[in-house]
């Protein structure tokens, strides 16, 4: 994860570079881009270290590895996003489940995004709005992007082509007391699997109130492990 981290970093500020020398006639520096690169990427891991997401900031839940269910009188959202082969459009998917597993709200929409990260922080965006909308009090949001997670809870300055997601986030996290929690695909697959089924456009509208096979087995299983 640490690799795949540096290169998010390493890419950005090479696309940083290049926008200079293209629009304001700059001279490139692959050293000095290399340098600030790994400058930032040491500051990012240095700010937010997950082994001390519960301890450092109360907004974080523990890592985990299977989904559980959130405590009485809460809700938890699921988020996830897959990216489709052109690398710009993406399904942005959000589930709700009440203390009891029960499945009783969510949400996919297709969007436009410039990267993956980016269509991670579009989710966490639309499930912190469906929490402003249905006036839940008490709600956990949940991604399997650990990226996306710290952007979301840390005070670190986003890279500029999702910043404006990232700061919507902090804003609404703010407001409205949202608990955000990093966990493993394993502990997200309901969302992802929503997420990558509408992609493709095989999510029957009434896919909550009528949840099809490929969701009512992992609510099923996600029933059976909480037990």
């Amino acid at each position: 994860m640490k690799y795949l981290e540096r290169v998010v970093f390493i890419a950005w500020y090479i696309w940083k570079a290049r926008n200079e020398v293209v629009f304001n006639s700059g001279l490139p520096n692959p050293e000095w881009t290399m340098r600030r690169a790994l400058e930032a990427f040491r500051e990012f891991s240095d700010a937010v270290v997950p082994s001390r997401f519960h301890m450092d900031n109360p907004t974080v839940e523990d890592f985990i590895s299977q989904w559980r269910a959130p405590e009485n009188g809460c809700f938890k959202l699921n988020c996830d996003a897959t990216v489709g082969k052109n690398g710009e459009e993406a399904s942005a998917a959000v589930v709700i489940r009440d203390n009891n597993g029960i499945l009783v709200n969510g949400s996919a929409v297709l969007t436009s995004v410039s990267s993956s990260l980016q269509g991670e922080l579009v989710a966490i965006r639309q499930a912190c709005g469906m929490i402003s909308d249905l006036g839940y009090q008490n709600a956990l949001v949940e991604s399997d992007s650990q990226v996306a997670i710290k952007l979301s809870v840390s005070e670190l300055v986003p890279p500029w082509e999702v910043s404006a997601v990232v700061w919507d986030i902090r804003k609404m996290r703010e407001d409205l007391n949202i608990i955000f929690g990093w966990v493993k695909r394993t502990a997200n697959k309901l969302a992802h699997v929503v997420a990558k089924k509408a992609l493709k456009g095989l999510l029957p509208r009434d896919w909550v109130v009528l949840p099809p096979n490929f969701i009512s087995s992992i609510l099923a299983r996600d029933s059976l492990l909480r037990l």
